[in-house]
C-alpha cells in the first residue's frame, strides 16, 4: 500500500488488554460490561504512520459487535486513497476531514445567500419607510 515508504527501517508497536468499560466521545459502547481491544501500529524511520484498533461494542438496543477503525497519518493520504480506490472490495472509505470540509463550505455558501437574501429585504424595507413617511408628510401639507 505505502511502497515508497518499505525501503525504510520499519517498527510495530501495539497493545491487547481489557478495559472495564468501552466508552467512545463520553458514551458507553458495552453497557457497563468489559471491552476487549488490540491495537497494532506502524513506525517508520521513528515517524508514526498507520495504525488499526479493534474493540469490541456492545451498545444499547443491538447486538454486540466489533468496531474497527484505521488511523493514518495525514501524510500518507495520497497513497492510501489511491490504495484504496484501486481495491477491489471496496465499499465506502468516509474521510472525516473532507466531510467536514465541505460541510463548511456548503455552510459558507448558504450564509452568504441568506445574507444576500436579509440585505435585499431590509433595502425593500427601508425605501418602503421611507416612501410612506413621504406619504404622509406630503399629505399633511
Amino acid at each position: 500500500m505505502l511502497p515508497a515508504l518499505r525501503a525504510q527501517a520499519q517498527t510495530w508497536s501495539g497493545a491487547v488488554g481489557v478495559s472495564s468499560e468501552n466508552i467512545y466521545r463520553g458514551i458507553g459502547q458495552s453497557r457497563g460490561d468489559p471491552s476487549l481491544f488490540a491495537n497494532l501500529y506502524l513506525n517508520i524511520d521513528g515517524n508514526w504512520v498507520a495504525g488499526v484498533a479493534a474493540s469490541s461494542v456492545h451498545p444499547e438496543g443491538r447486538h454486540a459487535d466489533t468496531q474497527v477503525s484505521l488511523q493514518l497519518d495525514r501524510a500518507q493520504d495520497a497513497a492510501f486513497y489511491a490504495a484504496a480506490k484501486a481495491a477491489p472490495k471496496t465499499e465506502l472509505v468516509s474521510v472525516t476531514s473532507l466531510m467536514l470540509e465541505r460541510f463548511r463550505e456548503t455552510l459558507a455558501e448558504n450564509i452568504t445567500v441568506m445574507i444576500t437574501v436579509y440585505v435585499v429585504l431590509a433595502g425593500i424595507i427601508a425605501i418602503g419607510v421611507v416612501y410612506n413617511f413621504a406619504r404622509i408628510a406630503l399629505s399633511e401639507q
